[in-house]
Order: C-alpha cells, then sequence, then structure tokens
C-alpha cells in the first residue's frame, strides 16, 4: 500500500506548482509582450546613435530582464512559501515554461549557434523566468525575509 501512497503523495505535490507555473508562464508572456511595446526613452536613443549593441543589449536587460526577474521572483517566493520549498516544487513550477517554450520554438535558438553578438539578447530574455524562480526558491529555502516571531521582543531590546 505504501508504494501507491508515495507516487500519489508526489503528484499531489507536484500539481500546485506545475498549475503556479503554467500561470505564471502566461504572465510571463504577457508582460514580455508589454514590455516588448514600451518606447525607448530618449536616452536610450542617443545611445543607440553611438552604439547600437550596447543600447540594445542596456534596453533588454533593463525592460525585459528585470521586471520578468523580479515579477517571477515574487510570485515564486509566495508560491514556495506557500507549497513548501522542495527541489519537485522547483521543478514543477519550472516544468510548464520549459515545455511551452520548447513547443513554441523559443529555445530552438539556444541551439542554433547565430551572430555572438545578439545571442546574448537571447540567452538573457529566456533565462528572466527560470533564474527568478530559482533565486526565489533559493530565499524560500535558505534566506527567509522574514524572521519568526515567538512572541517576544528581541534579546538586543531587552530591559
Amino acid at each position: 500500500m505504501s508504494n501507491v501512497r508515495y507516487p500519489m503523495k508526489l503528484l499531489l505535490s507536484a500539481l500546485l506548482p506545475l498549475i503556479a507555473g503554467c500561470v505564471l508562464w502566461w504572465l510571463g508572456v504577457y508582460l514580455s509582450g508589454f514590455l516588448s511595446a514600451q518606447s525607448w526613452p530618449e536616452f536610450v536613443v542617443a545611445l543607440s546613435k553611438s552604439n547600437k549593441l550596447q543600447a540594445l543589449y542596456f534596453w533588454q536587460v533593463t525592460v525585459h530582464f528585470l521586471p520578468m526577474f523580479f515579477a517571477v521572483g515574487v510570485a515564486g517566493y509566495a508560491l514556495f512559501r506557500i507549497v513548501g520549498s522542495s527541489a519537485i516544487a522547483l521543478v514543477a513550477a519550472v516544468l510548464p515554461y520549459v515545455a511551452f517554450n520548447w513547443l513554441m520554438g523559443s529555445l530552438e535558438i539556444l541551439f542554433r549557434w547565430s551572430a555572438l553578438t545578439t545571442y546574448g539578447l537571447t540567452v538573457i530574455a529566456l533565462s528572466a523566468f527560470p533564474l527568478g524562480l530559482l533565486a526565489a526558491w533559493w530565499l524560500a529555502r535558505h534566506g527567509h525575509l522574514t524572521t519568526p516571531s515567538s512572541g517576544r521582543p528581541p534579546a538586543g531590546f531587552a530591559v
């Protein structure tokens, strides 16, 4: 009987992170589309006149990577605090991202070596989601943002 319970427990523990990963992927696609529609500010246009590649990398990091990384990180941290920070939860949350991007052909560009100058732009764009989840998982597992309260004041404030 215990042989049946373990796979069911494993499936149930991975179901919520899998569903949350699907929702996060959908929100990530929506956020990426919204961020792509933003116009370049004046200083980026001026930078693009002197060095187009530097302007592209700056825009990719500031407009795509950072917002996606922080949005996925905050949502992932909440997810891992709710369901637990096991490795199964991390894999289940990242699995929809990998599966959907593979089905859409987005990951194909990583295995095709194009010009190295623009290859980094793709790597930056595709790494924001998994790195945000990994950082959230690590924070939920090791570095809690809030300390547990015992109901007593800290020892440094003792009178």
